[in-house]
């Protein structure tokens, strides 16, 4: 299958918890997306398929470890050149920390109803984590 060499490949991972999803605040000096709340993910770098970005960038980011998801992403949306492949995680070993500090300056847990007083990285998360919202307990 060949990819379209013009998008930009992105995974994240929404983690999800008694209710809550985990996002990460990007730091104000950031280059792209500055002061805005994120999912946790990154780049797809050469042959990753998405999955192993996911685990890759999740313990990269948060020194959580996941089992690679079996299956295609939850939602995969193209955004501009960016295409963005989300995968639902309601398991993982370790505890959520902030380890790519260079990145995020905070990271912390939100109910869905949470989101519209947050500034996030697209407009389109509102809805999108609402659909991914686990029930509370």
């Amino acid at each position: 299958m060949s990819r379209d060499a013009s998008l930009e490949r992105v995974v994240a991972g929404v983690l999800r918890l008694n209710g809550q999803m985990l996002l990460c605040h990007r730091r104000p000096d950031r280059t792209s997306w500055p002061d805005v709340w994120d999912l946790p993910g990154g780049h797809i770098v050469d042959d990753e398929s998405t999955a192993e970005a996911l685990v890759r960038e999740l313990d990269e980011e948060l020194g959580v470890q996941v089992e690679p998801p079996e299956g295609p992403p939850w939602m995969t949306l193209r955004v501009g050149t960016v295409e963005l492949n989300l995968y639902l995680i309601d398991r993982w070993h370790g505890e959520p920390r902030n380890v790519a500090v260079e990145e995020h300056d905070v990271i912390r847990w939100f109910a869905a109803d949470d989101l519209k007083l947050l500034d996030l990285a697209h407009s389109s998360y509102i809805e999108i984590l609402r659909r991914a919202s686990p029930p509370s307990g």
